[in-house]
Formats: structure tokens, C-alpha cells, sequence
């Protein structure tokens, strides 16, 4: 608590974050015995329903996130990481 106000008083938000960043890395790398990496992963399923093909023209596999179309969710995550990157760019 004391080092986030440190960082919070000398305007070092950015790197405050980064070391959040860096230390959430971290929990998920783990070394075994042999000095190896061994990367922490969760297991996911994404399920494809393809679009009902009525007219004759062309469909589309549409796959899903959540049970909602994946169309709107991948520009909102690309919109979120490019946030997270304009965040850290000061401009003197």
C-alpha cells in the first residue's frame, strides 16, 4: 500500500502498472524441477454454429463467445489493448 502511493505521489502510474502487468505474467509461469517453463493455462471451448443457409447465398461460420456473436467482442478487445497502450505514451 505504501509502494502504490509512493508511485501514486511521484506520478508513476504507468509503471505501477507495468509492474501489475509484469507480476500477473509471473503467477503464470512456473518452473519444474529440470529448470523448465511451464506455462499455466486454462482450457476453453468455443463453439461454431454455422448460419442457416435459406436463400442461396453464401454463410458464414459464425462462431460464438459466451453464447453472443464473436463479430462485436473481438474489436471491443482489440479497442481495450490499444487503450491500455495509449495509456503508457507521455507526450512532453
Amino acid at each position: 500500500m505504501a509502494l502504490r502511493n509512493a508511485f501514486e505521489a511521484l506520478g508513476l502510474d504507468s509503471t505501477l502498472q507495468s509492474i501489475r502487468d509484469r507480476l500477473g505474467m509471473l503467477a503464470l509461469l512456473t518452473f519444474d524441477s529440470s529448470a523448465r517453463l511451464r506455462v499455466v493455462s486454462d482450457s476453453m471451448t468455443i463453439a461454431g454454429t454455422p448460419s442457416v443457409n435459406i436463400t442461396g447465398t453464401p454463410s458464414v461460420n459464425q462462431t460464438q463467445i459466451g453464447g453472443l456473436a464473436a463479430n462485436d467482442h473481438i474489436p471491443a478487445l482489440m479497442m481495450m489493448r490499444a487503450d491500455n497502450l495509449r495509456r503508457n505514451i507521455t507526450v512532453t
